[in-house]
């Protein structure tokens, strides 16, 4: 009986030190291990949501520098449009249209060189957008090359020396709006690789949209203009009404194609600050997923 206690004596010390070992070093045992690598994936985790959460801080500051540049660029839009406008009724109110730098529709005015800077500004938006925002690539090269021509026009007026110009000048307008809308809307047959900020490309809508609405408008106003006029009994061509008439014409004129180039130049500036954006949903969800920290799975003993 005195063996048999000290053979279990002895291994119960024996069985008492690897208990003690073991609590010594949890991490030599499997679920020791597992809680080790839980515990570092978490961390990794971490640090890749704090990347993340940093990328999105500066990704909101660039937003809102472009919020406050697209408020200024409508703001002097306005102000612009405002003082041709006031130009136009001051030369004919005060000076009796002696003044021609003051005359919206003359080719020395100021006001017609604002509407050719306007036309040059779109272009070169139309031009960023295409070199930028990779799904609107082809539609907005064409868009590009299409209001190259019709600024090049709107600087010399080659359209002054086509006889029925309208006739060869009304596909080219047409083409120029069907890719405006497909630009502004994005690219329906290429939607995983649609540029598409929220409230951003909601803003590029209303500016494009706002801006195509002022040059048909202001385009059916130098149709029908004058046709309207002598229908309503005014046979003055030099009275305040045909004044009011061309100051609405060329302050719509001008503020459509300031909007259209806002607008193109907001959606280029979103493209690269968000240059994940533009990348196919698979990819974002993979680097998601990558960032998040993989659970271990407890395996039944």
């Amino acid at each position: 009986m005195a063996a048999e206690r000290g053979v279990y004596s002895g291994e119960g010390r024996r069985g008492a030190g690897r208990f003690a070992d073991q609590r010594r070093a949890p991490d030599a045992s499997p679920s020791g291990g597992r809680a080790g690598t839980l515990v570092a994936e978490v961390a990794i985790g971490q640090r890749s949501g704090i990347t993340v959460a940093r990328g999105i801080s500066s990704h909101a500051a660039d937003d809102v520098g472009t919020d406050r540049f697209t408020k200024a660029g409508v703001l002097a839009t306005i102000l612009i449009v405002l003082a041709g406008s006031a130009a136009q009724l001051i030369n004919y109110g005060f000076f009796d249209q002696r003044i021609g730098a003051l005359g919206s529709g003359s080719d020395g005015g100021v006001f017609g060189a604002v509407g050719d800077i306007a036309v040059a500004a779109a272009a070169v938006s139309a031009w960023l957008v295409a070199a930028r925002v990779r799904s609107a690539r082809p539609v907005a090269a064409v868009l590009a090359g299409l209001l190259t021509f019709l600024a090049v026009d709107q600087a010399v007026g080659l359209h002054d020396h086509i006889p029925h110009w309208l006739a060869f000048y009304l596909p080219v307008l047409l083409a120029s709006f069907v890719c405006l809308v497909a630009v502004a809307r994005g690219i329906p047959w290429r939607p995983r690789h649609r540029v598409d900020h929220g409230a951003g490309r909601a803003v590029v809508e209303r500016l494009v949209g706002v801006g195509l609405a002022l040059l048909i408008f202001s385009f059916l106003l130098h149709l029908f203009g004058e046709r309207l006029l002598l229908d309503l009994g005014v046979s003055d061509t030099t009275g305040l009404a045909v004044q009011v008439k061309a100051v609405v014409k060329h302050g719509t004129e001008v503020a459509g194609w300031l909007l259209i180039a806002l607008g193109l130049l907001r959606l280029g500036l979103l493209s690269r600050r968000h240059p994940d954006a533009a990348a196919p949903p698979g990819v974002l969800r993979q680097a998601g997923h990558a960032a998040q920290p993989r659970l271990p799975r407890h395996e039944p003993r």
